[in-house]
């Protein structure tokens, strides 16, 4: 869309494609609903191998009201020191949300000397916003009422496997493997806003306004991070039992990866009758006006829409040495090196196309001590 030039037709086929929905509606509110259970124990779950476990789940809803809520921006007063209120909106703003989610611990002893664990987790939630607000722009003093309806999910989840073994007397071996993530998805976000005007009765009346490039906003956002991880550790104690010397040597390989999306259009008309601009966004919407042949409307981005994608590698190792001096004294040395290479890319969407920008940094550090 940034790149490829529309005609009045595909204005008006992106018009009547988006949801038919930009009011919030009134309704009775869910109660504010809290629950939780767990469970736990230590045994032969396995044909007769015990296993250690504990599971939980928690789950809570509810619905926020916040009546005559204030919002404003603060400017500069005359004298020094002072502020001033400017853009000043009062209004009532809900929120339905609903939370969920669960955790997972398990452990075992695998032969004489093993030991296997996994810890997992899972959150997610959801908010379902709406706020309705009448002020005035500062700027020109024009009288207006805003509306604006946010639907986001969210989402996190962590899962790790690890093990202890113990090779010999004297030489252990540990690991680890995690998977962890997040995403904050946003499907759809409104905003619109209309002018408190006189008719011809002299009555106060609300009218879209179409122009500028806040009228009729709708935005569609979407996160993810991933990231995977795995270490190693070998240690080795040998000489006297009371004084031994140790030598541990391991690894880290670290992989995140991060997708973020957004796409902000506006949509606006100077050619719409006082009467059309007093229906609901929902009939001046619903494709009676964007028939073909029409020429009513214009859709373009936003400048604030745009994505980038980031991906962050690292590699590290040691090697660590203890020796005994002595009773009371221990000689510590370490050698490490670490690798690390970060990428980045960004798409800006402007009205007048895709602009791009990409840097990429790479560290390599070795150390001792």
């Amino acid at each position: 869309m940034q790149t490829i030039p529309l005609n009045q037709n595909d204005k008006n086929l992106l018009v009547g494609s988006f949801r038919k929905v930009w009011t919030p509606s009134t309704k009775s509110g869910n109660p504010l609903l809290n629950t939780s259970a767990s469970i736990g124990g230590n045994d032969p779950v396995l044909f007769g191998h015990r296993v250690g476990y504990l599971f939980s789940g928690s789950y809570s809803s509810g619905t926020d009201i916040k009546d005559g809520q204030v919002r404003a921006l603060a400017d500069r007063g005359d004298t020094s020191g002072s502020t001033v209120a400017m853009d000043r909106f009062v209004g009532t703003s809900t929120s339905q949300s609903v939370l969920w989610g669960g955790l997972t611990n398990l452990s075992t002893i695998v032969g004489e000397s093993s030991r296997l664990s996994f810890n997992g987790m899972y959150n997610r939630s959801a908010d379902n916003d709406a706020r309705v607000e009448v002020g005035e722009f500062t700027s020109d003093a024009t009288p207006v009422q805003i509306t604006r309806m946010q639907y986001t999910q969210r989402g996190v989840y962590s899962g790790q496997l690890a093990g202890e073994h113990q090779v010999t007397a004297g030489q252990k071996f540990d690991w680890s493997a995690t998977a962890s993530g997040v995403r904050r998805y946003e499907p759809d976000r409104s905003a619109f806003v209309q002018v408190i005007e006189k008719n011809a009765a002299g009555q106060d009346v609300l009218r879209w306004q179409g122009g500028g490039s806040g009228g009729a906003v709708r935005t569609f956002s979407d996160l993810n991070e991933n990231s995977h991880e795995y270490q190693a550790k070998y240690s080795i104690e040998f000489g006297a039992a009371g004084a031994p010397t140790t030598v541990r040597f391991g690894g880290l390989y670290r992989a995140t990866g991060r997708d973020a999306q957004s796409l902000s259009y506006n949509i606006s008309s100077i050619r719409l009758t006082d009467a059309q601009r007093e229906l609901p966004l929902e009939q001046i919407f619903d494709g009676s006006l964007t028939q073909a042949g029409q020429a009513l409307f214009d859709i373009g981005p936003l400048s604030q829409g745009g994505s980038y994608v980031a991906r962050d590698r690292l590699s590290a190792g040691f090697l660590m040495a203890e020796v005994p001096l002595g009773d009371r004294l221990r000689l510590r040395r370490s050698v490490d090196c670490r690798d690390r290479c970060i990428r980045r890319r960004r798409i800006c969407r402007r009205g007048d196309g895709r602009h791009g920008t990409q840097a990429s940094r790479r560290e390599t550090a070795p150390g001792a001590g």
